[in-house]
């Protein structure tokens, strides 16, 4: 896409129902330059296709928002024209300054020379880290993959590349990650950053599975010197310590990384923090020549979940060669949401872009202004971060999922109840069957005998009572 495939028109605020509508009869002469004297008076711009004509029925794919009067246009339409609130149902929506920064500046979206199944790499580590280790690669959907930081930071590399962009949209990732309101995650931007820093690096030959494994461990240990207070306690010479991890025998490397284990868990976790996680993950890398020992993370999935992210990014620099076939499967199936082509004009696939979202949590409390949102999916809302980067999360607790929590609990206990029932009718019936189908043994007949011979005493005697009474009478 270039500048020149879009043509721009000014509209206020009040038309802008009409506009989105595809009623654009107020609409003034297009322009092939954006507005940008008008979009700082107040105006919003609206792009539409070049080639798209003068049809009756015209939609707008791009709406722009002057960011000094951002927050008042979206108030006023959520109040007098609440029918397109948000906007991003119509199209999509950006700040100028994010126009400026992604659309002017590159004229052009370019595909930096980098390789999408790297950062597929990492985010399919990042999505074991956030579940604690607890899920398995080979069932673990796609959706989780999609909720993680990696997707949108490595489609940002990709398509605007490395810089400012990049850490644009790590600095809202981070704001993302400190709402309350959304979904807890197990591993915040931060612990990922080197990580990241790694799998954007411009080296792009594989790299033997071993010599890999050293190789982030060496960077890990040069970032945690330079970034932490003090130095880290564990480092590249940890492994030396070692050597079954380098022997032939796949036996002796196991042995080798339990012993790092037993080393580890009997640690206090306080006292290495995050440092062990690049050497947890090489080392079950090591044991495997590849990915197929992940699983040996399981048990440090509360301690050091990290690590997973770590294993990834080893896997990235090591290449194909070192997957095994649930690795392969994961890594293509992430890499689909990195790899698709993206261009201004497109219908956006967000359910709410960043301008939207930032107004709406800064401006209400609680989940519900966020829950209301329409979306794909009930208790997931896609944001797009900056244009073409979407992550998906989770919303938190509120009033809405209170009162779906009870309802969920309610309907359980009435299944269980009902369950009860059936069985116990079931049972009764059982009984029932056998009672009627068993032969009377000679204790019965006894017991049934004593039974009618009390109920015909027990009559007698009544009506012994009975003439006594109407004797004396």
């Amino acid at each position: 896409m270039t500048m020149a495939t879009i043509r721009w028109h000014e509209v206020s605020r009040e038309d802008l129902l009409d506009v989105l509508l595809g009623e654009p009869s107020s609409l003034k002469p297009s322009i092939s330059s954006f507005p940008s004297l008008e979009v700082k008076g107040g105006k919003l711009a609206v792009a539409y296709a070049a080639e798209a004509g003068t049809d009756a029925y015209l939609l707008p794919t791009l709406v722009v928002l002057g960011n000094e009067f951002a927050a008042d246009t979206l108030s006023w339409l959520r109040v007098y024209a609440d029918e397109v609130s948000p906007i991003s149902q119509f199209a999509r929506v950006v700040l100028a300054s994010d126009w400026s920064a992604f659309g002017e500046a590159t004229d052009s979206l370019r595909r930096v020379r980098n390789r999408a199944d790297r950062w597929a790499c990492v985010a399919v580590g990042e999505a074991l880290a956030q579940s604690d280790g607890d899920s398995e690669l080979q069932a673990m959907p796609l959706s989780r993959v999609s909720s993680c930081f990696s997707i949108p930071i490595g489609r940002t590399n990709l398509l605007f590349g490395d810089g400012n962009l990049v850490r644009q949209c790590v600095d809202r990732l981070r704001t993302v990650s400190q709402d309350q309101r959304l979904g807890r995650r197990t591993l915040s931007v931060d612990q990922l950053l080197p990580v990241l820093a790694i799998a954007g690096s411009a080296v792009l030959e594989d790299t033997a599975a071993s010599e890999a494994a050293l190789l982030v461990v060496e960077a890990a240990s040069t970032y945690f010197a330079a970034f932490l207070r003090s130095p880290p306690l564990v480092s590249f010479n940890q492994l030396k310590n070692y050597p079954g991890l380098s022997s032939d025998s796949i036996e002796e490397r196991v042995v080798a990384f339990n012993r790092l284990s037993l080393e580890v868990l009997n640690q206090d976790p306080s006292q290495f923090g995050e440092t062990i996680a690049p050497v947890l993950a090489a080392a079950a890398f090591l044991v495997g020549r590849g990915t197929s020992h992940v699983f040996l993370l399981k048990r440090f999935g509360r301690v050091a979940p990290v690590a997973f992210a770590w294993f990834g990014v080893i896997a990235a620099l090591a290449g194909p060669r070192a997957w095994d076939g649930a690795w392969l499967r994961a890594v293509k199936g992430a890499e689909r949401l990195l790899r698709p082509n993206f261009d201004w004009l497109d219908a956006p696939s967000a359910d709410i872009g960043w301008a939207e979202f930032s107004w709406l949590s800064s401006t209400f409390d609680g989940v519900e202004q966020l829950a209301g949102i329409p979306k794909m999916l009930p208790r997931t809302l896609s944001i797009e971060i900056v244009p073409g980067a979407i992550i998906q999360v989770r919303l938190g607790t509120g009033s809405a999922d209170i009162e779906s929590r009870v309802t969920s609990e309610a309907k359980a206990r009435e299944r269980a109840l009902q369950e009860a029932l059936t069985q116990f009718v079931s049972l009764a019936q059982r009984v029932k069957n056998l009672v009627e189908k068993q032969p009377v043994q000679a204790n019965e007949q006894q017991t049934l005998g004593l039974e009618s011979e009390s109920i015909a005493l027990s009559t007698k005697g009544a009506r012994s009572r009975r003439r006594r009474d109407s004797s004396s009478t």
